[in-house]
């Protein structure tokens, strides 16, 4: 690598949470300082709530770093520069960052920014958003680095739709890592019925069983379920087919 290394620009915003939203407590507080550990994985397929959980309980945060990934950030040191930028921004508040001179690895760039963090004194949360993005063993690596280097006061946190393949058996033993599945990401039925009446849509409990099997808590299911009962005169009907909103499922799937 080059002795200057191009700074990437930050990649901050904070995602925005859905029209109608259900604050679900039971999944907020494990992300809580109180509670949140070291590592945060949460791993769920599409549709599951990944974002929304973590915009939810992260957004008041005052040291809050939320980071979509992509594909381009497989590209040899560019996670590790992207990621530099958007803490180094959060950390100073500068708008752009000059270019680093002397640094030779994507571990070199990481450690420099972990003092920086480690130096202003305040606790962060940085959020990598859809790092199922990742794959060369340059932006696997400089991920690996990342969640068993930070320093204390650099919380991460992952969303991705399959776990990355960097050691979190090391992390599970070391107590380090908590996990946040799919199994506890789906609602239980009476969120489920809570998201449902934000929506406007009132069902008989035989009617809201139903939906809540059909869908099996899976918060996109019940979203477009939600939708597909409000265009309807008579929902009931509609729960008992189901044909509308099982045709608005594979359409989100698609």
């Amino acid at each position: 690598m080059a002795d200057d290394v191009a700074r990437l620009g930050p990649r901050v915003g904070v995602p925005r949470l859905p029209a109608v939203f259900v604050p679900r407590r039971r999944l907020d507080v494990l992300l809580h300082d109180d509670h949140r550990l070291p590592v945060t994985l949460v791993s769920a397929p599409p549709g599951a709530g990944k974002t929304t959980l973590v915009t939810a309980a992260l957004a008041d945060h005052r040291g809050f770093v939320p980071l979509v990934v992509d594909r381009r950030h497989n590209e040899a040191c560019r996670l590790a520069g992207v990621i530099a930028d958007t803490l180094g921004v959060a950390v100073s508040g500068a708008q752009e960052l000059p270019t680093v001179k002397g640094i030779q690895s994507a571990a070199s760039l990481l450690d420099a920014t972990f003092s920086q963090v480690e130096r202003a004194g305040r606790r962060r949360v940085l959020a990598l958003d859809d790092v199922q993005e990742l794959a060369s063993p340059d932006a696997l690596g400089t991920l690996a680095y990342l969640v068993e280097r930070a320093p204390v006061g650099l919380d991460v946190v992952l969303c991705s739709r399959a776990d990355p393949p960097i050691r979190l058996t090391r992390l599970r033993l070391d107590g380090r890592l908590r996990e946040i599945r799919n199994d506890q990401l789906a609602f239980d039925h009476a969120e489920a019925a809570e998201l449902l009446a934000a929506h406007g849509v009132r069902l008989t409990r035989g009617q809201m069983d139903a939906i809540w099997r059909r869908t099996q808590g899976w918060a996109a299911g019940l979203r477009l379920a939600a939708c597909a009962l409000q265009r309807e005169a008579d929902p009931r009907e509609l729960v008992d087919s189901m044909a509308a909103t099982e045709s608005a499922i594979v359409d989100y799937l698609l």
